[in-house]
């Protein structure tokens, strides 16, 4: 299914790019865990939720199905060594973003819908111009940072103004319903997945394992589309370290329907980070060994002198005493 696209469109300048995508939400699909040894499929009891036809269950995610009641964990793709199941949506940094949510169909056990948002971002409630009959921002319309009773038969509109939030900052950022206490919710059920913002005219490129066996080391990935041309990048390679540069130490081809790729390196050991590089300009850095995370300190801001109201301000300047 065809869920996103780049669109342009004239105006009275020129012309207006953004990113197009939709989401399609169901909690009444029938889903299978696989099949039996007679070959009848064996229905999966932990959910009914789907997101364009996928789902990535938290149980999935970690090692028996046991998610200890904490599912924040979950959204990384260490836990499986791949992304999820749901979409991937990707967007160059600071650029414009829709997302058409529709809810066709739901069972008699959410009767309340789904409760959406997407993590670092807020939307206008009514972005609509010209007596409702265009999309586009509304100085009279409240802002939410999430939007609930998204129910069957329910469809909305999210109206990004900038991909990666105000100051356009790259990474991934999870589209998800409510999340009940620890316990996850709808996202425990599979009703989540992944908001992908790039560098600017670059595709987006993950590491998502490096496995050693036999003498080498094999490290996998996957690749988004370039927002700005619709296309795979056609290869990616692999540096050692923090940096790309330098020489390669393995490159792969991009699987042009899917995105994701595989390359060999000669070690059995792989380097403590790994740079992979696409021909597209994305970029990433994967972390082979258990290291703590550096934390970089905010520096220290003098404090805010509070300005005098403006009455007692007034009388200041007049010489006259300020009345309590």
């Amino acid at each position: 299914m065809r869920a996103s696209a780049t669109v342009t469109v004239p105006t009275t300048d020129g012309s207006s790019t953004f990113r197009d995508f939709v989401i399609v939400s169901q909690d009444d699909v029938d889903l299978y865990s696989g099949v039996d040894q007679n070959g009848n499929p064996l229905p999966y009891g932990g959910s009914s939720s789907t997101v364009n036809y996928g789902t990535e269950p938290m149980p999935y995610r970690f090692p028996n199905g046991n998610t200890s009641g904490d599912v924040s964990a979950g959204f990384a793709d260490a836990q499986v060594q791949a992304d999820p199941q749901t979409p991937v949506f990707v967007a160059g940094a600071g650029t414009p973003v829709r997302f058409h949510m529709l809810h066709p169909a739901g069972g008699p056990g959410n009767p309340d819908g789904n409760v959406y948002t997407i993590d670092g971002h807020v939307w206008q409630e009514e972005p609509y111009q010209h007596g409702s009959s265009i999309i586009g921002y509304n100085p009279f319309s409240q802002w939410f940072g999430t939007r609930g009773q998204h129910g069957p038969r329910d469809s909305f509109e999210i109206v990004v103004p900038s991909a990666g939030g105000t100051y356009k900052v790259p990474g991934d950022y999870v589209y998800r319903s409510l999340i009940v206490a620890l316990g996850g919710g709808d996202v425990a059920q599979g009703v989540w997945g992944i908001f992908r913002v790039s560098a600017p005219g670059k595709d987006a490129v993950v590491i998502t394992s490096a496995q050693p066996a036999g003498g080498q080391t094999t490290v996998t990935g996957v690749n988004t589309v370039n927002p700005s041309s619709g296309t795979f990048a056609a290869t990616v390679q692999l540096f050692a370290g923090a940096a790309c540069s330098g020489t390669p130490i393995g490159s792969a081809q991009v699987n042009q329907l899917q995105g994701n790729w595989s390359a060999t390196v000669s070690s059995a050991t792989p380097p403590a980070q790994i740079c992979a590089l696409s021909s597209d300009g994305g970029s990433y850095v994967f972390t082979t060994t258990a290291a703590p995370p550096a934390v970089t300190l905010l520096t220290a801001r003098p404090p805010v002198t509070p300005r005098v109201p403006g009455i007692a301000r007034n009388l200041k300047r007049r010489g006259e005493p300020a009345r309590r």
